[in-house]
C-alpha cells in the first residue's frame, strides 16, 4: 500500500540523497496530486513538451533536405504521422503547430497510488501498454494534465545517461517511430 510509485528508468542515476525525496512527499497530499515531477527540469526529465500537429513544410524540407533518419521518415509518411510530441525550441515553432502543453516526465515521475488505481480500473491500464518503448511515458503525463488530478514539483536532481540501457541507434530510432506513429493515431482521434 504506498503513497507513491516512483518510475526512475534504468539509465538514471543519484545525485540528491533518497532523504530528502521521502520528506518532501510526507507533506504532499496524494489524494489530490496525481505526479510529482523533480524540479529544477533537465533534457530527460520534467520538461515542457506540446502535442502538435506537423506543418507541410517539415516533410516537404525533410524530403529534399533530410533532418531525420531515412527509415523513420519513410515510416512516418507512410503511416500519416499527424501529431508529434515537440520541444519549446523556435525549429519545432517553425515545423509544429503546437495543440497542447504539458509537461513530460521522460526518464523520473513520482505517480500517486491513488491516481494509478483509478486510471488502471477505469482504462485497464497505467502506461498503454501498445507502446513498446518510447511515448509510453508521454502519454500517461497527458492523460493525467487532462484530468482532474493536479501536478506539482518537488526540489530533486537526478542524474541520467542518454540511451545507457538500450543505446541510441537505428534499432531504436525505429522502434521509437512506432511509438510515434501509434501517439499520432491515438491522440488525433482524442483531439478531435
Amino acid at each position: 500500500n504506498p503513497k507513491w510509485i516512483i518510475v526512475s528508468n534504468d539509465d538514471m542515476y543519484k545525485i540528491d540523497d533518497i532523504s530528502s525525496l521521502v520528506e518532501q512527499l510526507k507533506n504532499i497530499n496524494e489524494n489530490k496530486i496525481g505526479i510529482c515531477y523533480a524540479y529544477p527540469p533537465a533534457r530527460y526529465y520534467s520538461a515542457t513538451n506540446y502535442i502538435s500537429k506537423i506543418r507541410k513544410i517539415r516533410y516537404l524540407i525533410n524530403k529534399f533536405l533530410p533532418i531525420d533518419k531515412k527509415i523513420p521518415f519513410e515510416i512516418k509518411h507512410k503511416f500519416n504521422v499527424n501529431y508529434i510530441i515537440s520541444g519549446k525550441g523556435i525549429i519545432n515553432f517553425f515545423f509544429y503547430k503546437r495543440i497542447f502543453k504539458y509537461t513530460d516526465p521522460i526518464s523520473f515521475m513520482i505517480l500517486s497510488s491513488n491516481m494509478t488505481k483509478e486510471f488502471f480500473d477505469h482504462e485497464g491500464f497505467v502506461f498503454d501498454p501498445v507502446y513498446i518503448n518510447c511515448h509510453e511515458e508521454s502519454d500517461l503525463a497527458i492523460r493525467i494534465h487532462k484530468s482532474e488530478w493536479k501536478i506539482t514539483w518537488i526540489n530533486y536532481k537526478i542524474g541520467f545517461y542518454i540511451g545507457g540501457s538500450i543505446g541510441t541507434g537505428l534499432q531504436r530510432t525505429i522502434r521509437d517511430t512506432i511509438g510515434a506513429v501509434y501517439f499520432s493515431y491515438k491522440w488525433e482521434r482524442k483531439l478531435n
